[in-house]
């Protein structure tokens, strides 16, 4: 499944870029074609982190390992980037607020750290800790579960994290990073019982990951304009759900070997860390000075898509190369 992977953290890099396009568009209600753009591609790519946490699934699902052993291996894996990224990125902000606004902004980074979203994009290791603390409870309840049973306890798992999202969005409610685990154990479940589903047509799955993806893009123009509302882009609103589902199903059927989507999906972690900040020191330069890459938007954001996953693939490659910095990412 690194042809998956792969195509996670593109789609991944190309949300936080489509949204430099509809964001500041859609502030200003000019729903014009860089707010399609941004929205099309937005919508269209919302199933990156679903992706990654269905194929963490597939595998963390079935490794027979003793729970001490799981824990030192997981959490090895994931708290040294978590605790690195965190300081660096937390360091790269408060550069950020000094040069553009002339001052430290020490009150947000705290907060940003207690809630776990020390940067926009890191939330998703914050994430990953509580999903991994619950991994071998999971693991114990498959293998006491019946076909039947473990088909109904994923079905379950997938009615509460539409709760839970629907509860938080609507109730404003911000639950602790540790519990966000929980509302992602459905994509979780899912990634290890589809596993071997191959009975559906592909052209089925493929239409139905296109015609979800337009929706969810009507919706959230709709929503948007009504209510200022974004639910249709959250990760564990119904159609992502569902687009995530049925691209995870087309793919469970091809049979990709390739050495380039081995190495590139190896790579994908280092991409997800690095191209937040990548991302937002060419938008904020490029803001700043008023220009873009190219006059058409559609140029202009393949230009920019190209620069910031090239740019984050080659200083993950230093970095993997490195003795004492391979680890980061």
């Amino acid at each position: 499944m690194d042809a998956v992977r792969s195509l996670a953290i593109l789609f991944v890099v190309m949300i936080h870029i489509a949204v430099c396009y509809q964001t500041p568009a859609q502030e200003l209600h000019s729903f014009g074609e860089n707010y399609w753009l941004g929205n099309l591609l937005n919508s269209f790519s919302r199933i990156g982190v679903p992706l990654f946490v269905m194929l963490s699934g597939r595998f963390l699902m079935n490794e027979k390992l003793p729970i001490s052993i799981f824990y030192k291996k997981r959490f090895k894996r994931i708290l040294i980037p978590l605790v690195a990224s965190t300081i660096l990125y937390t360091i790269f902000l408060q550069a950020g607020y000094y040069f553009f606004e002339g001052g430290f902004h020490i009150q947000t980074s705290i907060e940003g750290i207690m809630t776990g979203r020390p940067y926009s994009h890191l939330w998703f290791l914050y994430m990953l800790l509580g999903l991994y603390l619950i991994s071998p409870f999971l693991q114990e309840v498959k293998g006491r579960l019946s076909n039947r049973d473990y088909k109904l306890f994923v079905l379950a798992s997938v009615g509460l994290s539409l709760f839970l999202e629907f509860y938080d969005f609507y109730f404003k409610n911000e639950t602790f990073f540790l519990f966000w685990g929980f509302k992602y154990m459905s994509y979780f479940l899912l990634g290890d019982y589809l596993k071997d589903n191959k009975t559906l047509p592909k052209t089925l799955l493929a239409g139905t990951y296109i015609a979800s993806s337009l929706l969810i893009s009507y919706l959230n123009y709709v929503c948007y304009l009504k209510y200022e509302s974004l639910f249709f882009h959250k990760d564990l609103s119904p159609l992502v759900m569902i687009s995530s589902v049925v691209f995870y199903l087309f793919f469970c059927q091809m049979n990709f070997q390739s050495k380039l989507w081995s190495k590139f999906a190896d790579l994908s972690f280092g991409i997800y860390i690095l191209h937040g900040g990548i991302l937002l020191t060419i938008n904020k330069l490029m803001t700043a000075k008023g220009i873009a890459f190219a006059s058409n938007p559609i140029l202009d954001l393949v230009i920019f898509f190209v620069i910031v996953v090239v740019s984050s693939l080659i200083l993950t490659l230093i970095l993997k190369k490195t003795k004492y910095l391979k680890h980061l990412v």
